[in-house]
């Protein structure tokens, strides 16, 4: 939701990812499925991962109609959910 002077953060765990909260999310599971073990946990992983992407996408489309050429630039310099990979 894009509220009233909304502003863009690019600071703090902004500027290593642009969804920080859905990476601990996602590093949550993984940690979970490799403690675990079992093929149903990485099931799980995979579900989860394919849910934060559209979410995520649908996101970034009311962020860059929000922020525009500020949000592009953004996008490019910082990866969506882990560092230097994706």
């Amino acid at each position: 939701m894009i509220k009233v002077d909304h502003k863009l953060i690019q600071t703090g765990p902004y500027k290593i990812v642009r969804n920080p909260i859905y990476t601990g999310i996602l590093f949550g599971f993984i940690g979970t499925a490799i403690s675990i073990g079992e093929l149903r946990v990485w099931l799980a992983v995979v579900i989860t991962l394919a849910g934060l992407l559209i979410k995520i996408r649908a996101e970034e489309k009311l962020l860059l109609e929000e922020f525009g050429p500020i949000y592009l630039q953004y996008k490019k310099q910082v990866k969506m959910l882990i560092p230097h990979i994706i």
